[in-house]
C-alpha cells in the first residue's frame, strides 16, 4: 500500500484520501472480476448526477454484510455540501478534492468500513469513500469521497 505523502494520518477526516495497491500477483478477470476505467484529469462530476457507490461497510441493523452492497447516490454541489456539513461540525473538513453524495434524505448512506470503497459513474471510477456524518444515514448528512481525477499524476506515478 502506498498513501498519498500528504495524507496525515491518526484523524477520521483528512484531505489526501487515497492510496495505491501494488499487487503481487495479477487479478483474474471474470465475470465477477472487472477493470475499471479511471476519469480524465480535472474532471469534476455534475451535480445531480447518478453514481453508484459500493461497500462492504455496516448496514442499518450494524451488521457486516456478507455480500457486497451497493446503492444509488447522487452527486451534491459543493456549495450545498459545506452548507449540510456545517449544520454537524465547527470546522469543515470539506476540499476540493472531495466529492459530496446524497441521498441526504436520511436512512441511506455509506458507513463504518465502507472507506475506501469505489464510486463508479458510467464504468468509471470517480471516487474513492472517505468519510461520513456519524450516524451513519443521519437526514441532512452527505457522504464524501476522494476525487480520483484530482489525483490521477500520484495514481500514475504509483502503479
Amino acid at each position: 500500500m502506498i498513501p498519498h505523502p500528504d495524507y496525515p494520518s491518526g484523524n477520521n477526516v483528512n484531505p489526501n484520501d487515497i492510496a495505491v495497491f501494488r499487487l503481487r500477483t495479477a487479478f483474474t478477470f471474470n465475470s465477477y472480476v472487472q477493470p475499471i476505467s479511471l476519469p480524465n484529469g480535472g474532471v469534476i462530476p455534475t451535480a445531480g448526477s447518478s453514481a453508484v457507490a459500493s461497500g462492504w461497510g455496516v448496514t442499518e441493523d450494524s451488521s457486516q454484510p456478507d455480500i457486497l452492497q451497493t446503492v444509488d447516490v447522487v452527486v451534491i454541489d459543493e456549495a450545498t455540501c459545506r452548507q449540510l456539513v456545517d449544520n454537524f461540525v465547527s470546522e469543515n473538513p470539506l476540499t476540493d478534492t472531495m466529492i459530496c453524495t446524497g441521498p441526504v434524505t436520511g436512512g441511506i448512506s455509506l458507513c463504518n468500513g465502507d472507506s475506501g470503497g469505489p464510486l463508479a459513474q458510467n464504468g468509471t471510477l470517480i471516487g474513492v469513500a472517505s468519510w461520513v456524518i456519524t450516524p451513519c444515514g443521519r437526514e441532512g448528512g452527505p457522504t464524501m469521497h476522494t476525487r480520483v481525477s484530482a489525483f490521477l499524476d500520484f495514481v500514475n506515478e504509483n502503479i
